[in-house]
Protein backbone atom coordinates (compact mmCIF):
# COMPACT_ATOMS: atom_id res chain seq x y z
CA UNK A 1 0.00 0.00 0.00
CA UNK A 2 2.82 2.43 0.82
CA UNK A 3 4.40 1.95 -2.62
CA UNK A 4 1.06 2.67 -4.27
CA UNK A 5 0.47 5.76 -2.13
CA UNK A 6 3.99 7.01 -2.85
CA UNK A 7 3.77 6.76 -6.65
CA UNK A 8 0.08 6.80 -7.62
CA UNK A 9 0.10 10.55 -8.32
CA UNK A 10 3.12 10.02 -10.59
CA UNK A 11 1.26 7.44 -12.68
CA UNK A 12 1.72 4.08 -10.94
CA UNK A 13 -1.16 1.71 -11.58
CA UNK A 14 -1.46 -1.65 -9.86
CA UNK A 15 -3.50 -4.54 -11.16
CA UNK A 16 -3.86 -7.44 -8.76
CA UNK A 17 -4.40 -10.76 -10.52
CA UNK A 18 -5.88 -13.53 -8.42
CA UNK A 19 -6.15 -17.20 -9.24
CA UNK A 20 -9.23 -17.70 -7.05
CA UNK A 21 -11.61 -18.08 -9.98
CA UNK A 22 -13.53 -20.84 -8.22
CA UNK A 23 -14.06 -18.70 -5.12
CA UNK A 24 -14.83 -15.22 -6.42
CA UNK A 25 -16.89 -14.20 -3.38
CA UNK A 26 -14.08 -15.12 -0.96
CA UNK A 27 -11.57 -13.28 -3.18
CA UNK A 28 -13.67 -10.10 -3.16
CA UNK A 29 -14.02 -10.35 0.62
CA UNK A 30 -10.24 -10.73 1.02
CA UNK A 31 -9.62 -7.62 -1.11
CA UNK A 32 -12.01 -5.71 1.12
CA UNK A 33 -10.55 -7.07 4.39
CA UNK A 34 -6.97 -6.37 3.28
CA UNK A 35 -8.02 -2.81 2.35
CA UNK A 36 -6.38 -3.05 -1.07
CA UNK A 37 -9.44 -2.12 -3.08
CA UNK A 38 -7.81 1.19 -4.05
CA UNK A 39 -6.22 -0.43 -7.10
CA UNK A 40 -7.64 -2.70 -9.78
CA UNK A 41 -8.22 -6.41 -9.20
CA UNK A 42 -9.05 -9.12 -11.71
CA UNK A 43 -9.33 -12.89 -11.74
CA UNK A 44 -6.90 -14.83 -13.91
CA UNK A 45 -9.62 -16.66 -15.80
CA UNK A 46 -8.01 -19.98 -14.94
CA UNK A 47 -10.16 -23.04 -15.51
CA UNK A 48 -8.78 -26.46 -14.54
CA UNK A 49 -10.95 -28.13 -17.19
CA UNK A 50 -9.67 -26.01 -20.07
CA UNK A 51 -7.77 -27.52 -22.97
CA UNK A 52 -3.99 -27.08 -23.09
CA UNK A 53 -4.44 -24.49 -25.84
CA UNK A 54 -6.91 -22.52 -23.70
CA UNK A 55 -4.61 -22.75 -20.65
CA UNK A 56 -1.78 -21.21 -22.68
CA UNK A 57 -3.85 -18.02 -22.93
CA UNK A 58 -4.36 -17.55 -19.19
CA UNK A 59 -2.50 -14.66 -17.59
CA UNK A 60 -0.27 -16.92 -15.51
CA UNK A 61 0.88 -18.84 -18.60
CA UNK A 62 1.41 -15.76 -20.77
CA UNK A 63 3.55 -14.05 -18.13
CA UNK A 64 5.25 -17.14 -16.68
CA UNK A 65 3.70 -16.78 -13.23
CA UNK A 66 4.31 -20.00 -11.33
CA UNK A 67 4.40 -18.77 -7.72
CA UNK A 68 2.55 -16.08 -5.83
CA UNK A 69 3.06 -13.32 -5.23
CA UNK A 70 4.79 -12.35 -8.46
CA UNK A 71 5.11 -8.65 -9.21
CA UNK A 72 5.70 -7.53 -12.78
CA UNK A 73 6.44 -3.91 -13.65
CA UNK A 74 5.20 -2.88 -17.07
CA UNK A 75 5.99 0.58 -18.41
CA UNK A 76 3.52 2.89 -20.15
CA UNK A 77 4.53 1.36 -23.50
CA UNK A 78 3.61 -2.15 -22.38
CA UNK A 79 7.22 -3.32 -21.95
CA UNK A 80 8.10 -5.47 -18.92
CA UNK A 81 10.80 -3.55 -17.02
CA UNK A 82 11.05 -5.72 -13.92
CA UNK A 83 9.95 -8.97 -12.32
CA UNK A 84 9.90 -9.41 -8.56
CA UNK A 85 9.09 -12.35 -6.30
CA UNK A 86 8.06 -15.64 -7.84
CA UNK A 87 11.61 -16.43 -8.96
CA UNK A 88 12.52 -12.83 -9.81
CA UNK A 89 14.29 -10.16 -7.79
CA UNK A 90 13.21 -9.12 -4.29
CA UNK A 91 11.11 -6.18 -3.12
CA UNK A 92 14.20 -4.06 -2.42
CA UNK A 93 15.14 -4.33 -6.10
CA UNK A 94 11.57 -3.40 -7.04
CA UNK A 95 11.68 -0.34 -4.79
CA UNK A 96 14.96 0.70 -6.42
CA UNK A 97 13.46 0.32 -9.90
CA UNK A 98 10.34 2.32 -8.97
CA UNK A 99 12.53 5.10 -7.60
CA UNK A 100 14.51 5.09 -10.83
CA UNK A 101 11.34 5.28 -12.90
CA UNK A 102 9.43 7.87 -10.89
CA UNK A 103 12.17 9.93 -9.36
CA UNK A 104 14.76 9.63 -12.13
CA UNK A 105 17.51 8.49 -9.78
CA UNK A 106 19.14 5.35 -8.50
Amino acid sequence: MSVYNKYKEKGLEIIGVAGDDGAAAAWKKAVEQDKIGVWRHILSGYNRNASEEEKSQFINARYGIHTLPTKILIDKNGVIVGRYGGGGEDDAAMDKKLKEIFEGSL
